[in-house]
């Protein structure tokens, strides 16, 4: 295989690793470290070199690492790289939007026991990496999934749950939708691991105290998409969704929306629509100008 193609591969595996297919939401922090919303997962990747291999004599010939052979000069490269992965995904987990106040940074420091759970789950290195060589280059992609009963989000299990989704009475028809889609493209939300729905009056309607939690931990408390089209979002949302767009974006980190009552009302007014809430079947579009 010439060194040109292993080159093309890389730099394609690069791009689709940082951009995400089709409609995922990525941000990025200052050190190039992305957080793919659409798949719940924390992405870094850094390229670093790999030691010379020393021959005979040559130990005081060269200043930098060294190593006697091919498959120690790999496991130095390695090391340095995963060291240099693990530093930027505790940096970029502590910069997680947590929810409308906090990051995961902050709320880590305002709730002990949390902080001691988080510590020790990243203790256990449950991120999975891929390497690739090319000439004397190591290239270390490293993934944290941040959904599952083992990974970051069942760490505050115990705070799932528990409330009941406000019922509406009036006389309006009760039509039943498969799902909700908020299109908040154009706006200055930004994507959180507990975002919520509010009504006007600021009350909650749909929230990780509202959801089913078996549902937040296997998809996400919503689903983050750039547009309607792609095809996870019909499996999210089934093929009868309500289509709203919010009234205004609020909390200290722009993570909450507030519908209007009259739009909220027709998506509680069904049990079958409120069931489907309770069951996470909720995207929120966000756009790429949001970024």
């Amino acid at each position: 295989m010439s060194s040109s193609f292993i080159k093309f591969l890389v730099s394609i595996s690069a791009f689709l690793f940082f951009s995400g297919l089709g409609s995922d939401v990525v941000r990025k922090d200052f050190f190039q470290s992305a957080v793919n919303w659409s798949r719940y997962e924390i992405q870094l990747n850094t390229e670093v070199n790999v030691p010379r291999i020393q021959i005979h004599d040559e130990l005081n010939h060269f200043s930098g690492q060294t190593a006697t052979n091919l498959s120690e000069a790999r496991s130095i490269a390695y090391s340095n790289a995963h060291k240099k992965n693990r530093s930027r995904m505790n940096i970029a987990m502590e910069k997680l939007l947590f929810d409308e106040n906090y990051t995961l940074g902050e709320y880590m420091e305002e709730n002990p026991k949390y902080k001691s759970k988080i510590i020790h789950y990243f203790n256990e290195n449950p991120e999975k990496e891929t390497i690739v060589y090319e000439k004397n280059k190591l290239v270390l992609e490293s993934r944290l999934n941040l959904l599952g009963s083992q990974e970051l989000i069942s760490v505050f299990f115990p705070e799932l749950g528990g409330e009941v989704l406000p019922e509406i009475h009036d006389d309006l028809p009760s039509d039943s939708f498969t799902g909700l889609i908020i299109d908040a493209r154009g706006t200055s939300f930004r994507p959180s691991l507990f975002p919520k729905i509010q009504n006007q009056e600021g009350r909650d309607i749909f929230s990780r105290k509202i959801a089913n939690p078996n549902s937040i931990l296997e998809l996400g408390l919503v689903s983050y998409m750039e547009n309607s089209n792609h095809p996870s979002v019909a499996r999210r949302v089934g093929r009868n969704p309500y289509l709203v767009n919010p009234m205004s974006v609020v909390g200290k980190n722009l993570t909450n929306l507030v519908l209007a009552n009259e739009e909220i009302a027709k998506i509680i007014s069904s049990p079958s629509n409120r069931k489907n809430l309770r069951l996470c079947k909720v995207v929120i579009l966000v756009g790429e100008l949001d970024r």
